[in-house]
C-alpha cells in the first residue's frame, strides 16, 4: 500500500464532474475545484464517482479527469479514482489504467442492474483484487444500485490484501457499527457514505466520510470529521447541526443535480450537466440557496448570495453588509463570514474595483487598522502599525521581503495587494498566514513567517521549494511597490 493510501481519512469529496453547457468537460473548471478542496482542508478526493457522473462519461473522459485530477492534487493529498463497473472485466480495465496514471486507490461499487448474489459479489471484487496490485475500496450503495452487499460478504472480503476498506453509504447507523465489531482485527477501514450521519459512524470507530456535501462546504465538513477523529463527540454533533440542512438539500433531485447548480450558484463551476440529468427544478433552488446561506458556506467573494442578503447583485455595492439568515434558522454563534468594515477614506481610494462572472462590480476595501485579535482571543488592542517592506536576501541567495509590525495586519495587507496586482489566489492555508497564488499558469505559495520581532514573506513552489530567485524577486518588488501602508 502506498505512504499516500495509508493516510486516507477524514473529509474525502466526491467530486463533481464541471462541465460546460454543451456537457463537454471544463478542464480549467476541474483544475480550480481541486485547488479550492486542498485550500480548504479537504483530505481526499474520489474522482469521477457516482457525484461524477461516471455513468454518462465516456471510458477515456473517465481517465482523462482521474488523470487530470491526479496531476493537479501532485501528491498533496490523496486521490481516489471511481473505477466500479457491472462487468467485472470493465472494472479490472479501468482499475488498471488508475494504477498506471498514479491513483493512490481505487472505489468500486457494487455492480448495478443485473443483480449479483452474495457470492457473485465476492467473486467480483476477488477478481478484482487479484488482477490489480491496488488498495481498493468496496462501496455499498443500495439505494442506487438495487443491490446490497451483506455485512458477511464484507467481512469475508476483508481477508483479501488490496481490499482496504469500504464505503457503507447505507445511512443505517446500527448496522455500520454492527460492520466495525465484525471487522475487528482486521486491515479494512470502514469509511461513512452518508453525510447526515457520518459523524455518528466516525465516533464509533469509522475513519472518514466520502462526501456530496463537502462539494460546497468542505472547510465545514473537514471540521466536522476532524472533530468526530479526535472524539470530540458534542462538537461534531453541533458542526453537523450547522450543515444538516444541505445533508438533506442537496438530495431534494437525484445526485448530482442539486450539488452542481449549487456550485453554479456560488460561481464554481459552469451549467454543464449531462442527459439524462436536467438542472435542478425551480422550486428546489431558493430552498437551496437558503440552505447555503445558513450553513454559513464560503460564499463571500465567489457568489453575489452573500452581498446585499441576498439580492444577486453587485452593482453599486461599496461595502458588505453583515449576512442575515433566513428568519428561523439554526446558525453556528459566530461573527458573519464578511461583517461590514469600517474604512478610511485614504483606504477606499486606493481599493481596485473588481468584477465578476455577471459583469457586477465593486469595490474591495483594503484592511483597517482597528484592534486585531491574537490567537489566545486576547481582549488586549495590539499594535496594527506596520512598516515598509524590505527587499532582502537570505544566506542561501533567496529573496524575501522583511517587514516590521503585526503579522496579521501585515497578511491582510499581502491579500489586498495581490487582489490589486490581479493575481489569482485560489486557496489559503486556515491554519497560518499562507495563500496559494497563480501567476501565468503557475502555481507558486506566498507564506508569512514571524521571525523575532519581524517578519519574512517568501516565494515557494508547489512542492514546498523556495522558487526560482528571479520569479520570486519579481512577485516581492511588485508587492512592495504596490504596499498599501
Amino acid at each position: 500500500m502506498t505512504q499516500q493510501a495509508q493516510t486516507i481519512q477524514g473529509s474525502i469529496v466526491a467530486i463533481v464532474t464541471p462541465m460546460f453547457e454543451d456537457g463537454s468537460v471544463d478542464w480549467k473548471g476541474l483544475e480550480k475545484l481541486v485547488e479550492w478542496h486542498i485550500a480548504q482542508g479537504t483530505n481526499s478526493i474520489v474522482a469521477v464517482g457516482t457525484t461524477g457522473e461516471a455513468s454518462t462519461l465516456s471510458m477515456k473522459e473517465h481517465t482523462q479527469v482521474i488523470k487530470e485530477i491526479i496531476r493537479v492534487a501532485n501528491k498533496r493529498i490523496p486521490i481516489i479514482a471511481g473505477t466500479g463497473a457491472n462487468s467485472t472485466r470493465e472494472a479490472i480495465e479501468l482499475t488498471k489504467e488508475a494504477k498506471e496514471l498514479g491513483a493512490d486507490a481505487a472505489l468500486l461499487v457494487t455492480p448495478y442492474y443485473n443483480k449479483p448474489t452474495q457470492e457473485g459479489l465476492y467473486q467480483h471484487y476477488k477478481a478484482i483484487a487479484e488482477a490489480v496490485d491496488l488498495p481498493q475500496i468496496l462501496y455499498n450503495v443500495p439505494g442506487r444500485t438495487g443491490v446490497d452487499m451483506a455485512n458477511e460478504t464484507v467481512i469475508r472480503l476483508a481477508d483479501i490484501p488490496q481490499i482496504v476498506g469500504i464505503k457503507d453509504a447505507t445511512g443505517d447507523v446500527p448496522r455500520g457499527q454492527a460492520l466495525l465489531e465484525g471487522l475487528a482485527g482486521k486491515a479494512m477501514t470502514v469509511y461513512s457514505g452518508d453525510d447526515a450521519t457520518a459523524y455518528q459512524l466516525i465516533l464509533s470507530g469509522a475513519k472518514g466520510n466520502i462526501s456530496v456535501t463537502a462539494n460546497v462546504a468542505p472547510k465545514e465538513m473537514s471540521d466536522v470529521c476532524a472533530a468526530a477523529l479526535a472524539g470530540e463527540a458534542e462538537k461534531a454533533e453541533n458542526l453537523n447541526t450547522q450543515v444538516a440542512n444541505l445533508h438533506e438539500i442537496l438530495f431534494c433531485e437525484s445526485n448530482p443535480i442539486p450539488v452542481k447548480w449549487a456550485l453554479h450558484e456560488m460561481e464554481l463551476i459552469e451549467t454543464g450537466i449531462r442527459l439524462p440529468l436536467t438542472p435542478l427544478a425551480e422550486q428546489y433552488r431558493t430552498p437551496l440557496r437558503e440552505a447555503l446561506t445558513t450553513a454559513v458556506v464560503s460564499l463571500a467573494g465567489c457568489s453575489s448570495l452573500a452581498v446585499n442578503n441576498g439580492s444577486l447583485d453587485y452593482k453599486e455595492t461599496a461595502s458588505l453588509e453583515p449576512l442575515k439568515y433566513p428568519e428561523g434558522s439554526m446558525v453556528r454563534p459566530a461573527t458573519p463570514l464578511y461583517p461590514a468594515p469600517t474604512v478610511e477614506a485614504l483606504a477606499l481610494e486606493h481599493a481596485p474595483v473588481l468584477e465578476n462572472k455577471r459583469g457586477n462590480r465593486f469595490a474591495m476595501p483594503r484592511p483597517q487598522a482597528a484592534q486585531v485579535m491574537s490567537n489566545a482571543e486576547s481582549t488586549e488592542t495590539v499594535d496594527t502599525a506596520v512598516s515598509r517592506p524590505q527587499l532582502i536576501i537570505d544566506g542561501n541567495k533567496n529573496p524575501l521581503l522583511k517587514i516590521e509590525g503585526n503579522s496579521a495586519t501585515i497578511w491582510q495587507y499581502t491579500l489586498a495587494t495581490l487582489s490589486s496586482l490581479n493575481h489569482q489566489i485560489v486557496g489559503q492555508s486556515k491554519n497560518g498566514y499562507e495563500a496559494t497564488i497563480k501567476i501565468d499558469q503557475q502555481v507558486y505559495v506566498l507564506r508569512l513567517t514571524a521571525v523575532g520581532s519581524s517578519n519574512n514573506l517568501a516565494v515557494f513552489n508547489a512542492d514546498n521549494s523556495f522558487a526560482a530567485p528571479e520569479k520570486a524577486t519579481e512577485l516581492l518588488t511588485q508587492i512592495y511597490q504596490n504596499w498599501p501602508a
